[in-house]
């Protein structure tokens, strides 16, 4: 989970080795918890504050902390410090920034990230036959640029890199100019517009990108690699430069998901305040957004190396598979299970429901579901993914916690194939309790 907390005047502490987060409205207050074994990115705006211990939770449970400027833009992270990374990776990404190996990538991700835009626009192509033309036209320049970049060849990418910025800007123009023609008009844009963005496109986008930055840099610095020495983008001062190398393949999905919103009529113009120069995504826009981030990058899944995954999980591979090359080694993405084991069936799915009489141990139970990772869907309600060894755990401190002669406690577990068909009915939600994330799991 990537949660963002956003609300001016939010604090995160820890209470029953959870996450609280308390928001302030008037005389209101208002309180969630949330267990740290299900959140991997904490990203604070302006205005939110976090308790040392709150830090120390999270860093524990390798989460990612990242601190966004009033644009949303990252300016600062806290990470775990066994970051797995070894002088040996760094020395090779070093090599390979100044030999032909770093030129080899450079041209896989760019070559990638163009076919991934032209399998969009194909999609598209089948469901608008009104504008056939002007989509097979800008096909037939994209699959251009795309052989342009198969004949660039040098010693290193510094010799070629002027070559390579010059096809992908002129490939992305195409591009954008074809989007912004599909989208309602009154929505259509001028090109891309960065800090700020001029219209609401670029907002969406923008802060898109923005999320895929840190998911990015998040899994090239466990992988070991180092997030700022990039083999095409500019080394200059602070610049993330592997960052923006190694992102190029997933920029597409970040585009696709911001173009259906606007497809599908779902952007307003209430999405977006003015600022000075432009435009940028306010609190209902950037909720909209990471609702649909969350199923594309967390929930959906991609046939990659003959395994269904989350685009979170090819990243993570891709990004520990890059350090294998660069090292020259052969890379078993079956040897990463343990960081992996949520897409490899290392977890089960599990409902638990009670109805226990005393209103301490019934308070002291739901605490429990919540620090197991559960998700509460009713009063006495739970369900969530978890590991076999967590809900032995789970079932020893019920049993510690109820009156075995009166309450009563069920535990369900299935596999993720039993879960697809479960069926709900009715209210079959508390809305007070369940999240937009959980309502997508299950629907």
């Amino acid at each position: 989970m990537y949660l963002t907390i956003d609300s001016y005047g939010a604090f995160i502490h820890v209470k029953d080795a959870m996450f609280e987060i308390v928001i302030r409205s008037g005389e209101k207050e208002i309180k969630r918890l949330f267990s740290p074994k299900k959140i991997t990115t904490l990203s604070l705006n302006q205005g939110a504050s976090l308790s040392g211990s709150a830090v120390e939770l999270a860093l524990k449970n390798n989460i990612d902390i990242i601190f966004l400027d009033r644009f949303n833009d990252p300016v600062g992270r806290v990470w775990f410090s066994g970051l797995g990374s070894t002088t040996k990776i760094r020395k090779a990404q070093l090599f390979a920034s100044v030999t032909e190996t770093g030129l080899y990538f450079v041209k896989s991700w760019l070559t990638t990230k163009i076919q991934n835009r032209i399998d969009f626009i194909t999609k598209l192509k089948k469901h608008r036959p009104e504008s056939k033309k002007i989509i097979e036209t800008c096909l037939n320049q994209m699959d251009f640029h795309l052989e342009k970049f198969s004949m660039i060849s040098a010693e290193k990418t510094a010799d070629v890199a002027d070559d390579l910025r010059g096809i992908e800007g002129t490939q992305g123009r195409l591009y954008f100019q074809l989007l912004s023609e599909l989208i309602p008009a009154e929505f259509k844009f001028e090109g891309r517009s960065f800090r700020p963005a001029k219209d609401h496109f670029n907002a969406f986008l923008n802060y898109s990108y923005g999320v895929l930055y840190g998911k990015i840099e998040k899994a090239l610095i466990i992988a070991g690699i180092d997030p700022y020495l990039g083999f095409l983008h500019r080394d200059d001062y602070n610049m993330l430069s592997m960052v923006y190398d190694f992102v190029e393949p997933y920029r597409a999905f970040c585009e696709e998901t911001v173009f259906k919103l606007f497809s599908q009529k779902k952007v307003a113009k209430k999405h977006a305040d003015p600022v000075l120069n432009g435009i940028q995504l306010n609190k209902e826009g950037k909720a909209l957004l990471i609702e649909e981030l969350t199923k594309t990058f967390s929930e959906t899944k991609f046939k990659h190396k003959n395994k269904n995954q989350t685009l979170d999980n090819i990243i993570r591979l891709e990004a520990h598979a890059f350090a294998a090359k660069l090292l020259k080694e052969n890379f078993d993405y079956a040897e990463f299970k343990h960081l992996f084991h949520q897409i490899f069936g290392g977890n089960m799915i599990c409902w638990v429901l009670y109805d226990i009489e005393s209103d301490k141990a019934r308070t002291k139970s739901a605490k429990a579901c919540l620090r197991a990772g559960l998700n509460r869907v009713q009063y006495s309600c739970f369900v969530g993914d978890i590991e076999e060894s967590e809900k032995d755990a789970l079932r020893v401190v019920l049993e510690d916690l109820i009156d075995a002669d009166t309450d009563k406690v069920y535990i369900f577990p299935m596999n993720r194939n039993e879960f697809s068909q479960t069926i709900l009915l009715g209210q079959a939600f508390d809305k007070k309790y369940v999240s937009g994330g959980v309502k997508n799991m299950l629907l």
